[in-house]
């Protein structure tokens, strides 16, 4: 198995955040930094109070529910997530996470991996 190697990740995995694992926000001599892809993973038991409605103009997001129930909100029209269910939100529409149901664990994926590509309102 000399072709296996483990990995340490920069940061500390925490609850109630998402922990971004691969992206164009590590050094770029981390082994999983790439500008094409950012994948976080999320373990919480509420919505974060910060959460806020937003778009994205070049990155296409998607939420993959791993355990527990999560709803989210894309322009103005609910999607209500299970297990091994996904939802994909392309560039410029408008979403946020609105609820979670017990302790839900999901994948966060954006392609591509952009800086700065949050935005509040169009």
């Amino acid at each position: 198995m000399a072709h296996l190697k483990k990995i340490v990740l920069e940061k500390e995995i925490k609850p109630e955040n998402v922990n971004w694992l691969i992206g164009s926000f590590l050094s770029k001599n981390h082994p999983f930094y790439t500008k094409k892809i950012e994948v976080g993973f999320a373990n919480r038991t509420r919505v974060r109070e910060k959460e806020v409605l937003h778009y994205h103009k070049k990155t296409m997001e998607i939420y993959l529910c791993l355990k527990g129930k999560m709803t989210l909100v894309v322009e103005e029209k609910k999607f209500y997530l299970n297990p091994q269910e996904m939802l994909v939100v392309k560039p410029g529409l408008r979403h946020k996470i609105i609820s979670l149901q017990g302790k839900t664990q999901y994948l966060t994926i954006k392609i591509p991996s952009v800086q700065d590509d949050k935005f509040l309102d169009r």
